[in-house]
Parts: C-alpha cells; sequence; structure tokens
C-alpha cells in the first residue's frame, strides 16, 4: 500500500518544476506544469489516489503545488496572472548549475 510518506516532498520538486516550465518553453499553466511532473517522476495511478484524511486533494498534487509555490516565493517563477507561471532570469542560472548543487540553491 502506497502512503504518503513513500512521495518525494515538496522541496525535491522544486527542480522538476522549474524543469516543467523550461520544458513548457519558459512558461505554462499550474496544470501543464502539475502533468509534466507528475509524468517526469513516472507517478502513478496509485499515487495519485493517496489523499490526506482531512483533504480529499491528491497528496503528490498538493506536493507539486507547493513546491510551485515556493519556486514563485523564491524568485525563480513569476506569475503574472492566476495560474499562469513565467520562468524568470534565475531559472536558467539553476538549470545550469550540476544537479545536487541546483537542487540546493
Amino acid at each position: 500500500m502506497t502512503t504518503s510518506g513513500d512521495f518525494p516532498k515538496y522541496s525535491d520538486l522544486m527542480l522538476p518544476v522549474l524543469q516543467a516550465v523550461d520544458a513548457l518553453g519558459g512558461s505554462g499553466s499550474a496544470r501543464e506544469i502539475t502533468a509534466w511532473v507528475l509524468e517526469s517522476i513516472g507517478a502513478t495511478e496509485e499515487q495519485l489516489a493517496v489523499t490526506s484524511p482531512n483533504r480529499p486533494a491528491s497528496v503528490l498534487v498538493d506536493r507539486v503545488d507547493w513546491a510551485r509555490s515556493y519556486c514563485k516565493l523564491a524568485g525563480a517563477l513569476e506569475r503574472p496572472q492566476r495560474a499562469l507561471y513565467l520562468r524568470s532570469a534565475l531559472v536558467k542560472e539553476i538549470l545550469g548549475l550540476p544537479e545536487l548543487e541546483a537542487r540546493r540553491r
């Protein structure tokens, strides 16, 4: 049985979020980014079905949402309108780093 403890933390999903926006051409909707990240990490239907006791939303999708929010707070993403995200100049710098260093950054 899959539990929420088996999933990556939101902080582990921040780099895939930035990679998603970059792969989408520098901008993407929240749904496009989430779909790209879930596909890139190989999320299964079983994993997507895991919810928190007090929230009906998928735990994994919720963590991708938090990762996207923290990327915005860190200045790596801009949000000119609701649900639309643009990469900032910081993304190119981060994605140019070796993966371990990019994840720390």
